[in-house]
């Protein structure tokens, strides 16, 4: 193990922002990981909304891993 991050290379946070994006979720990738900044405000319907949202950009994610990561984020 050597404790290097494969991710990072990939571009997978990137990937994991930008579709995020898409579904209307500002997220901050900083390398190999993706930060969520809700205001101190939010409401826990907001947070379900946020959550339902980086599940959506997740699940896009899996599938552009799966399809082999072609180099043109969809």
């Amino acid at each position: 193990m050597t404790r290097t991050s494969m991710f990072c290379s990939w571009g997978v946070a990137a990937y994991v922002g930008e579709r995020a994006l898409k579904h209307g979720l500002i997220t901050r990738a900083l390398g190999d990981t993706v930060n969520f900044c809700p205001p101190m405000i939010i409401t826990k319907a907001e947070i379900g909304e946020m959550y339902a949202r980086a599940g959506r950009a997740l699940d896009d994610t899996y599938a552009w891993l799966q399809a082999g990561r072609p180099a043109a984020a969809a």
